[in-house]
């Protein structure tokens, strides 16, 4: 059963509200939000939690390739954290994932 276009935006938009409230709760725990090209890099000066350290594609970005995620996570390792990357997957197209799988990264 296909959704149709409304229902395909609404959950757009829920989904952009639950990523809305991660960066909200995240910072509000004390990790630090920094724009490296078209990622966020998130980490912690103290907290070594995967929660609190990762890269995430910018806010209304429709694709972000393997170049810029590596660039965010080259960013990421300069704190000694994990290299992790966090993005809710009904914002980006199934092809996404196979991006971080050509980075050795576990979807």
């Amino acid at each position: 059963m296909e959704r149709d276009a409304g229902e395909e935006k609404e959950s757009r938009v829920i989904l952009r509200q639950v990523q809305e409230h991660l960066t909200y709760m995240h910072t509000n725990l004390g990790a630090i939000q920094e724009t490296v090209g078209l990622v966020e890099v998130f980490h912690h000066p103290t907290n070594p939690l995967p929660e609190l350290n990762y890269v995430t594609p910018r806010r209304n970005t429709a694709w972000v390739s393997g170049q810029a995620v590596q660039q965010g996570l080259d960013h990421l390792a300069t704190f000694g954290r994990a290299l992790r990357v966090q993005y809710i997957e009904g914002l980006f197209p199934p092809l996404f994932a196979k991006t971080l799988r050509d980075l050795k990264l576990q979807v």
